[in-house]
């Protein structure tokens, strides 16, 4: 009797390990698709287009300047055109649309039951905001890199300021960039605007995807909501961490440290966690209730 308990006990511990083994296999598949399907979406590129032209835009006045050309680099440039143009503005309503052909499984809460049944809802929802996360965040730095590339061709003597930054004069910064590790920090700072980019406004628009099917909608949430945290974290005493400003990399301009720039990193990580919670809560809602 004992040894038939035994082999009981053995044969649902290999059925459960082959069953895991098949839900990270199909939640991995279901990465790959959904990553795929933000590649090849007209929207999606279309946006990146979108956003390189407004970076383009914001210093069109300053390109005209010879000595700015001659004595400000790409990284200043970016700093520039991402803080002191419209593209602060444009960026919360972009990069929502740029993701949203994986949203839209989510129309009215109709997901894709296929799908979450080969797998689970949880692995379901976890696989939706990793993809959408990741998705944001490389088309946010292809839009960098287009915005460097089409600058270069008409201004190429930019590519040659590589020795100092106007903007970023903290000394962490000086020091990385006098040590000649000048397009290590410009890649930085990318990544650091990216995490910024996904985590307040593409996970933001894929929580918000769930209760509406209208992809303008879901581009206009995100960019209310950043600008109403914005304002009651600089004006409400007690509140500066709903401000989304507190995430950017713009606040170590002139001062911080590498532990400061991890703990943003981190706090960007915590954001998306929280919003990935708030989808898988809004999924089971939308199941129970229609």
């Amino acid at each position: 009797m004992e040894s038939i308990h035994i082999a009981t006990a053995v044969e649902w511990q290999q059925t459960l390990t082959r069953q895991n083994r098949l839900n990270k296999t199909e939640g991995m598949h279901m990465i790959r698709r959904e990553a795929r399907r933000i590649l090849i979406s007209p929207l999606a590129w279309f946006c990146v287009f979108i956003y390189t032209a407004v970076m383009l835009m914001g210093i069109a006045e300053t390109l005209k300047v010879k000595e700015a050309v001659i004595d400000t680099g790409w990284l200043d440039q970016l700093c520039q055109t991402e803080e002191y143009g419209i593209t602060v503005l444009v960026k919360n309503l972009v990069f929502p649309m740029s993701v949203a052909s994986v949203y839209f499984d989510e129309k009215k809460g109709k997901c894709d039951w296929v799908k979450m049944m080969r797998t689970s809802r949880f692995h379901y929802c976890v696989t939706k905001a990793i993809a959408v996360f990741a998705g944001s965040i490389f088309l946010y730095i292809m839009s960098v890199l287009a915005f460097v590339a089409i600058g270069s061709m008409m201004h190429p003597e930019i590519l040659t300021v590589t020795k100092n930054s106007f903007l970023l004069t903290g000394e962490m910064w000086q020091r990385w960039i006098q040590d000649g590790n000048y397009w290590a920090v410009f890649f930085l700072y990318i990544v650091l605007n990216a995490l910024h980019v996904a985590a307040w406004s593409s996970m933001l628009g894929l929580c918000v995807s769930v209760f509406s099917e209208n992809r303008y909608v879901v581009a206009a949430v995100p960019f209310f909501i950043n600008r109403n945290f914005l304002y009651l974290g600089d004006k409400v005493d007690g509140l500066s961490m709903l401000s989304p400003y507190q995430y950017r990399p713009t606040q170590f301009w002139f001062t911080g440290t590498p532990m400061d720039l991890f703990l943003l990193v981190l706090k960007n990580l915590a954001v998306l966690f929280l919003f990935t919670f708030i989808f898988i809560k809004e999924i089971k809602w939308r199941a129970s209730h229609g």
